[in-house]
Protein backbone atom coordinates (compact mmCIF):
# COMPACT_ATOMS: atom_id res chain seq x y z
CA UNK A 1 0.00 0.00 0.00
CA UNK A 2 1.26 3.57 -0.99
CA UNK A 3 0.22 6.80 0.02
CA UNK A 4 -0.96 7.45 -3.71
CA UNK A 5 -3.00 4.17 -3.75
CA UNK A 6 -4.47 5.74 -0.55
CA UNK A 7 -4.91 8.72 -1.44
CA UNK A 8 -6.95 7.38 -4.96
CA UNK A 9 -8.96 5.33 -2.85
CA UNK A 10 -10.79 8.95 -1.71
CA UNK A 11 -10.28 10.92 -4.76
CA UNK A 12 -10.26 8.39 -7.28
CA UNK A 13 -14.13 8.69 -7.93
CA UNK A 14 -13.70 10.15 -11.51
CA UNK A 15 -11.08 8.90 -12.68
CA UNK A 16 -10.95 5.26 -11.02
CA UNK A 17 -14.68 4.46 -9.20
CA UNK A 18 -13.73 0.90 -8.93
CA UNK A 19 -11.39 1.56 -6.09
CA UNK A 20 -12.96 4.68 -4.85
CA UNK A 21 -15.07 4.85 -1.42
CA UNK A 22 -18.62 5.14 -2.65
CA UNK A 23 -19.69 5.22 1.05
CA UNK A 24 -19.45 4.37 4.84
CA UNK A 25 -21.01 1.09 6.24
CA UNK A 26 -21.26 1.38 10.18
CA UNK A 27 -20.72 -2.29 11.35
CA UNK A 28 -23.01 -2.68 14.96
CA UNK A 29 -21.70 -6.95 15.61
CA UNK A 30 -18.31 -7.46 16.51
CA UNK A 31 -17.32 -10.18 14.32
CA UNK A 32 -13.60 -10.41 15.11
CA UNK A 33 -12.67 -13.55 16.66
CA UNK A 34 -15.99 -14.94 17.01
CA UNK A 35 -14.60 -18.23 17.55
CA UNK A 36 -12.86 -17.10 20.53
CA UNK A 37 -15.48 -15.57 22.81
CA UNK A 38 -12.86 -14.54 25.30
CA UNK A 39 -10.75 -12.75 23.25
CA UNK A 40 -13.52 -11.13 22.16
CA UNK A 41 -14.54 -10.06 25.15
CA UNK A 42 -11.24 -8.48 26.23
CA UNK A 43 -10.94 -7.09 22.80
CA UNK A 44 -14.55 -5.13 23.87
CA UNK A 45 -12.79 -3.80 27.35
CA UNK A 46 -9.95 -2.49 25.25
CA UNK A 47 -12.05 -0.66 23.23
CA UNK A 48 -13.91 0.61 25.86
CA UNK A 49 -11.27 1.45 28.29
CA UNK A 50 -12.19 -1.08 30.91
CA UNK A 51 -9.52 -4.13 30.87
CA UNK A 52 -9.94 -6.18 34.09
CA UNK A 53 -7.36 -7.47 36.19
CA UNK A 54 -7.94 -10.50 35.19
CA UNK A 55 -7.86 -10.29 31.52
CA UNK A 56 -4.87 -8.43 32.19
CA UNK A 57 -3.52 -11.26 34.27
CA UNK A 58 -4.01 -14.15 31.81
CA UNK A 59 -2.39 -11.88 28.97
CA UNK A 60 0.43 -11.81 30.84
CA UNK A 61 0.14 -15.41 32.19
CA UNK A 62 -0.23 -14.72 36.16
CA UNK A 63 -2.85 -15.60 39.06
CA UNK A 64 -6.19 -14.76 38.47
CA UNK A 65 -9.15 -15.00 41.14
CA UNK A 66 -10.93 -17.19 38.59
CA UNK A 67 -10.33 -20.62 36.59
CA UNK A 68 -8.60 -20.81 33.20
CA UNK A 69 -11.41 -21.23 31.38
CA UNK A 70 -13.53 -18.58 32.83
CA UNK A 71 -15.40 -16.48 30.35
CA UNK A 72 -18.22 -14.62 30.30
CA UNK A 73 -19.27 -15.41 34.14
CA UNK A 74 -18.83 -18.65 33.83
CA UNK A 75 -16.36 -21.85 33.63
CA UNK A 76 -16.62 -23.47 29.94
CA UNK A 77 -15.17 -26.39 31.17
CA UNK A 78 -18.52 -27.22 32.62
CA UNK A 79 -16.30 -28.53 36.19
CA UNK A 80 -18.55 -27.53 39.25
CA UNK A 81 -15.72 -27.53 41.01
CA UNK A 82 -13.67 -24.82 38.40
CA UNK A 83 -16.84 -22.89 39.21
CA UNK A 84 -16.83 -23.16 42.62
CA UNK A 85 -13.18 -21.49 43.28
CA UNK A 86 -14.09 -18.53 40.87
CA UNK A 87 -16.50 -16.76 43.48
CA UNK A 88 -13.24 -14.32 43.69
CA UNK A 89 -12.79 -15.74 47.48
CA UNK A 90 -10.61 -18.67 46.61
CA UNK A 91 -6.89 -18.54 46.78
CA UNK A 92 -4.32 -19.08 44.18
CA UNK A 93 -3.09 -22.28 45.20
CA UNK A 94 -6.49 -23.33 45.46
CA UNK A 95 -7.42 -22.15 42.09
CA UNK A 96 -4.30 -23.86 40.85
CA UNK A 97 -5.15 -27.31 42.64
CA UNK A 98 -8.06 -27.56 40.67
CA UNK A 99 -6.94 -26.68 37.94
CA UNK A 100 -4.29 -29.64 37.36
CA UNK A 101 -7.34 -31.54 37.55
CA UNK A 102 -9.12 -30.01 34.46
CA UNK A 103 -7.46 -30.23 30.99
CA UNK A 104 -9.99 -27.05 29.60
CA UNK A 105 -9.02 -25.16 32.21
CA UNK A 106 -4.98 -25.78 32.10
CA UNK A 107 -4.93 -25.35 28.15
CA UNK A 108 -7.29 -22.48 28.19
CA UNK A 109 -4.64 -20.33 30.53
CA UNK A 110 -1.81 -21.48 28.50
CA UNK A 111 -3.50 -20.00 25.40
CA UNK A 112 -4.26 -16.83 27.11
CA UNK A 113 -1.15 -15.65 27.77
CA UNK A 114 -0.28 -13.50 24.70
CA UNK A 115 2.44 -11.37 26.16
CA UNK A 116 5.99 -12.75 26.22
CA UNK A 117 7.83 -12.39 29.16
CA UNK A 118 10.83 -13.07 27.05
CA UNK A 119 12.92 -12.77 24.28
CA UNK A 120 13.27 -16.92 24.36
CA UNK A 121 9.57 -17.44 23.73
CA UNK A 122 9.48 -20.24 21.56
CA UNK A 123 6.37 -18.62 19.55
CA UNK A 124 9.12 -16.09 18.39
CA UNK A 125 10.61 -18.74 16.02
CA UNK A 126 7.25 -19.98 14.39
CA UNK A 127 6.82 -18.81 10.76
CA UNK A 128 4.11 -16.44 11.24
CA UNK A 129 5.95 -14.37 13.64
CA UNK A 130 9.49 -14.70 11.64
CA UNK A 131 7.48 -13.31 8.66
CA UNK A 132 5.11 -10.82 10.20
CA UNK A 133 5.90 -7.46 10.30
CA UNK A 134 6.82 -5.47 13.43
CA UNK A 135 5.90 -2.04 14.75
CA UNK A 136 8.24 0.44 16.41
CA UNK A 137 7.31 4.07 17.85
CA UNK A 138 10.55 5.24 15.51
CA UNK A 139 13.13 4.76 12.88
CA UNK A 140 16.62 4.48 14.62
CA UNK A 141 14.46 1.35 16.15
CA UNK A 142 13.45 0.06 13.10
CA UNK A 143 16.42 0.72 11.16
CA UNK A 144 18.28 -1.13 13.43
CA UNK A 145 15.69 -3.73 13.95
CA UNK A 146 15.35 -4.59 9.96
CA UNK A 147 19.49 -5.74 9.73
CA UNK A 148 18.54 -8.39 12.54
CA UNK A 149 15.24 -9.69 11.49
CA UNK A 150 16.81 -9.96 8.00
CA UNK A 151 19.71 -12.23 9.72
CA UNK A 152 17.03 -14.26 11.89
CA UNK A 153 14.96 -14.06 8.34
CA UNK A 154 17.59 -16.58 6.96
CA UNK A 155 18.33 -18.48 9.71
CA UNK A 156 14.63 -19.24 10.07
CA UNK A 157 14.63 -20.67 6.38
CA UNK A 158 18.06 -22.08 6.33
CA UNK A 159 19.06 -19.78 3.54
CA UNK A 160 22.34 -17.76 3.28
CA UNK A 161 23.13 -14.42 3.11
CA UNK A 162 24.70 -12.25 0.58
CA UNK A 163 25.47 -9.09 1.81
CA UNK A 164 26.19 -6.11 -0.90
CA UNK A 165 28.22 -3.32 0.30
CA UNK A 166 27.40 0.23 -0.02
CA UNK A 167 30.18 2.20 -2.25
CA UNK A 168 30.76 5.25 -0.80
CA UNK A 169 33.37 8.13 -2.64
CA UNK A 170 34.39 11.53 -1.21
CA UNK A 171 33.03 14.51 -3.82
CA UNK A 172 36.54 16.23 -4.83
CA UNK A 173 35.62 19.09 -2.53
CA UNK A 174 35.40 17.00 0.53
CA UNK A 175 38.91 15.57 -0.42
CA UNK A 176 40.17 18.86 -0.80
CA UNK A 177 38.92 19.76 2.96
CA UNK A 178 39.59 16.23 4.31
CA UNK A 179 42.17 14.40 2.30
CA UNK A 180 42.21 11.46 5.24
CA UNK A 181 38.66 10.23 4.33
CA UNK A 182 39.06 7.83 2.45
CA UNK A 183 40.49 5.74 5.08
CA UNK A 184 36.85 6.08 6.88
CA UNK A 185 34.80 4.40 4.44
CA UNK A 186 34.47 0.90 6.60
CA UNK A 187 33.39 3.01 9.10
CA UNK A 188 30.78 4.59 7.19
CA UNK A 189 28.58 1.27 6.40
CA UNK A 190 27.67 1.08 10.11
CA UNK A 191 26.53 4.73 10.05
CA UNK A 192 22.70 5.04 10.29
CA UNK A 193 20.51 4.70 6.84
CA UNK A 194 19.18 8.01 7.21
CA UNK A 195 22.59 9.72 7.67
CA UNK A 196 23.18 8.57 4.26
CA UNK A 197 20.37 9.31 2.14
CA UNK A 198 18.24 6.06 3.10
CA UNK A 199 20.54 3.82 1.56
CA UNK A 200 22.04 1.09 3.61
CA UNK A 201 25.54 0.83 4.33
CA UNK A 202 25.02 -3.54 4.29
CA UNK A 203 22.13 -4.77 2.53
CA UNK A 204 21.24 -8.46 2.53
CA UNK A 205 20.52 -10.02 -0.44
CA UNK A 206 18.22 -13.56 0.99
CA UNK A 207 15.52 -15.25 -1.69
CA UNK A 208 11.77 -14.34 -0.35
CA UNK A 209 12.85 -12.05 1.54
CA UNK A 210 10.53 -9.24 2.06
CA UNK A 211 11.62 -5.42 1.01
CA UNK A 212 10.68 -2.06 0.47
CA UNK A 213 11.16 0.39 -2.14
CA UNK A 214 13.40 3.34 -0.54
CA UNK A 215 12.69 5.26 -4.09
CA UNK A 216 10.22 5.92 -6.92
CA UNK A 217 11.32 3.35 -9.72
CA UNK A 218 8.44 3.52 -11.86
CA UNK A 219 5.47 5.86 -11.76
CA UNK A 220 3.49 3.89 -14.77
CA UNK A 221 -0.40 3.28 -14.07
CA UNK A 222 0.06 -0.47 -14.32
CA UNK A 223 2.95 -0.62 -12.00
CA UNK A 224 2.86 2.66 -9.65
CA UNK A 225 6.03 1.12 -7.68
CA UNK A 226 6.87 3.56 -5.88
CA UNK A 227 8.64 4.91 -2.13
CA UNK A 228 7.33 2.21 0.05
CA UNK A 229 6.17 -0.39 -1.92
CA UNK A 230 6.72 -3.75 -0.83
CA UNK A 231 7.73 -6.73 -2.91
CA UNK A 232 10.19 -9.97 -2.29
CA UNK A 233 13.18 -10.69 -3.48
CA UNK A 234 13.10 -13.45 -6.27
CA UNK A 235 16.75 -13.16 -7.60
CA UNK A 236 19.78 -11.74 -8.70
CA UNK A 237 22.94 -11.02 -11.10
CA UNK A 238 26.12 -10.32 -9.63
CA UNK A 239 28.89 -8.68 -11.62
CA UNK A 240 31.01 -11.02 -13.91
CA UNK A 241 34.22 -10.09 -11.77
CA UNK A 242 32.76 -10.38 -8.71
CA UNK A 243 35.38 -12.46 -6.86
CA UNK A 244 34.14 -13.27 -3.38
CA UNK A 245 33.32 -16.35 -1.87
CA UNK A 246 31.00 -18.09 0.69
CA UNK A 247 31.61 -18.66 4.50
CA UNK A 248 29.34 -19.99 6.91
CA UNK A 249 26.40 -19.14 4.87
CA UNK A 250 27.32 -15.67 4.35
CA UNK A 251 28.83 -14.11 1.53
CA UNK A 252 30.07 -10.02 1.31
CA UNK A 253 29.86 -8.80 -2.12
CA UNK A 254 33.32 -6.58 -3.22
CA UNK A 255 30.96 -5.65 -6.05
CA UNK A 256 27.55 -4.29 -6.52
CA UNK A 257 25.58 -6.88 -8.36
CA UNK A 258 24.34 -6.38 -11.74
CA UNK A 259 20.66 -6.43 -11.14
CA UNK A 260 18.64 -7.51 -7.89
CA UNK A 261 14.90 -8.94 -9.26
CA UNK A 262 11.93 -8.31 -6.78
CA UNK A 263 8.67 -10.04 -6.91
CA UNK A 264 5.53 -8.07 -6.50
CA UNK A 265 2.45 -10.29 -6.35
CA UNK A 266 -1.02 -10.42 -7.80
CA UNK A 267 0.64 -8.62 -11.13
CA UNK A 268 0.26 -9.36 -14.14
CA UNK A 269 2.72 -6.89 -16.20
CA UNK A 270 6.00 -8.54 -17.83
CA UNK A 271 8.97 -6.68 -18.40
CA UNK A 272 10.87 -8.59 -21.04
CA UNK A 273 13.92 -10.10 -19.66
CA UNK A 274 12.46 -11.17 -16.63
CA UNK A 275 11.30 -15.11 -15.47
CA UNK A 276 7.66 -14.23 -15.11
CA UNK A 277 5.15 -11.69 -14.24
CA UNK A 278 5.19 -8.93 -11.55
CA UNK A 279 8.96 -8.90 -11.66
CA UNK A 280 11.18 -5.95 -11.66
CA UNK A 281 14.32 -5.48 -11.85
CA UNK A 282 16.26 -3.28 -9.53
CA UNK A 283 19.62 -1.37 -9.54
CA UNK A 284 21.85 0.48 -7.71
CA UNK A 285 21.09 4.21 -6.86
CA UNK A 286 23.06 7.50 -6.58
CA UNK A 287 22.74 10.05 -3.70
CA UNK A 288 24.63 12.28 -1.91
CA UNK A 289 25.10 12.56 2.31
CA UNK A 290 26.91 14.79 4.23
CA UNK A 291 29.66 14.60 7.14
CA UNK A 292 28.65 17.66 8.45
CA UNK A 293 24.85 17.38 8.21
CA UNK A 294 24.34 19.41 11.17
CA UNK A 295 26.23 22.36 9.85
CA UNK A 296 23.87 25.08 8.78
CA UNK A 297 25.64 24.64 4.92
CA UNK A 298 26.72 21.34 4.77
CA UNK A 299 29.80 21.32 2.81
CA UNK A 300 30.73 17.40 2.93
CA UNK A 301 29.53 15.58 0.36
CA UNK A 302 29.98 11.94 0.15
CA UNK A 303 28.09 9.73 -2.83
CA UNK A 304 27.27 6.40 -2.03
CA UNK A 305 25.76 3.82 -4.55
CA UNK A 306 23.46 1.02 -3.29
CA UNK A 307 20.40 -0.56 -3.96
CA UNK A 308 16.87 1.41 -2.91
CA UNK A 309 15.75 -1.17 -1.23
CA UNK A 310 14.96 -2.06 2.61
CA UNK A 311 14.33 -5.04 4.69
CA UNK A 312 9.94 -4.70 4.91
CA UNK A 313 10.11 -6.28 8.10
CA UNK A 314 9.61 -3.70 10.37
CA UNK A 315 7.27 -0.29 10.65
CA UNK A 316 7.34 2.92 11.67
CA UNK A 317 4.30 3.52 13.80
CA UNK A 318 4.06 7.00 15.52
CA UNK A 319 2.13 7.56 18.88
CA UNK A 320 1.97 10.84 19.89
CA UNK A 321 1.75 11.45 23.96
Amino acid sequence: MTISHGQSLLWGGVSNPAWAFHGVTELEESERCREDPWLQEVQLELREGRLSENSHAFLHGESTTVCGSWTNGAAICGNVQCQQVSDGKAAWDKIEACERNCRVCLESRQQRKRVATDSDDVRFTEKRFVDAPAIFPNNDIKYDVNKQRARQYATAHRLGVTWVQAQDKPLPKTLQERPDLVLQKMVWLSRHDRECGDLYGMFPLIAGLPVALTDHLDRSPDKQLLRGKIGTIHSWKIAATEESVWENDVRILQEMPEVVYVKYAGCDWHIEGTPEPGIYPVTKAKRNWFLDKGRQYPQLAVQRQQLPLAFAGSLFFHCPL
